[in-house]
């Protein structure tokens, strides 16, 4: 979901709608999967990859794409990345990206968060745990002085990446997936995207911890693309659920949910 400023506003769920369009407040998602996550003693690569799929049919110039790293004492870095690129039509593009760690920085347990939107207004984000082994000073210690220069970055551009896209071909993902639940944890609803590409067969469910079924959100034949599904748990209480997509041979996830009240 985008914002525009001059033309665009936003809904109740931080999403947007323009004229008679309804708030679509998962249009967008964002995904960092990481290659590595352990940095040695000295120092080196943080290899991942990042991908944006949209539901949109519209193009939106000045997206922006940024990262920062979250220390072992839970200070958040200034932007260690950064590009520009427009969103195109449907755009469905993953991009090889690297972080470097130095061997200065401390021990310990980090988070590397990727954003969207329009910088420095994050619109989406999504972030996974690091680890950086004994070498820098000691987590959390305060002797470590931060210096974006240690810390160079590289990627791929996603402009680059929609434009390889043939007219159309984004419009179908390349693999079965069930998206992570946004948002995560929820009050009362979240939702998730399965994405097919290929018409299959489909059931979407939600279990509770003891294994019982509280929701059927899809049961049914659904055409290639992606489909999102909502999950309301307003009549249930607070805890930890577990939505599962099943294509039969293609096809079987599951995701934890956190329904917090």
């Amino acid at each position: 979901f985008w914002q525009d400023p001059g033309n665009w506003e936003w809904d109740e769920y931080g999403g947007f709608f323009t004229g008679d369009r309804e708030p679509q407040p998962y249009d967008v998602e964002l995904t960092l999967d990481p290659v590595n996550t352990v940095i040695p003693p000295d120092g080196g690569a943080l290899d991942y990859n990042a991908s944006l799929v949209s539901q949109l049919n519209m193009t939106v110039p000045g997206v922006s794409y940024w990262t920062t790293a979250t220390m072992p004492n839970g200070v958040e870095t200034q932007t260690l990345f950064q590009q520009t690129f427009t969103l195109v039509p449907f755009m469905d593009v993953t991009v090889p990206m690297q972080q470097q760690v130095p061997g200065a920085a401390p021990a310990g347990v980090y988070s590397y968060n990727g954003y969207a939107g329009f910088y420095p207004n994050a619109l989406l984000s999504d972030s996974y745990t690091f680890f950086k082994l004994a070498g820098g000073p000691a987590a959390g210690g305060g002797d470590y002085q931060f210096d974006a220069d240690q810390w160079p970055a590289s990627g791929g551009s996603f402009a680059a990446a929609a434009s390889r896209d043939e007219v159309g071909s984004a419009r179908v993902p390349s693999e079965f997936s069930l998206s992570a639940a946004h948002p995560n944890p929820f009050n009362p609803a979240t939702a998730v995207s399965v994405r097919l590409p290929e018409s299959a067969e489909l059931t979407v469910t939600v279990y509770n911890v003891n294994g019982r079924v509280v929701a059927t959100l899809a049961d049914g034949v659904f055409a290639a693309g992606s489909h999102t599904f909502t999950f309301d748990g307003s009549s249930l209480a607070s805890g930890l659920y577990f939505v599962r997509a099943h294509a039969p041979g293609e096809l079987d996830a599951i995701r934890k949910l956190t329904l917090l009240k």
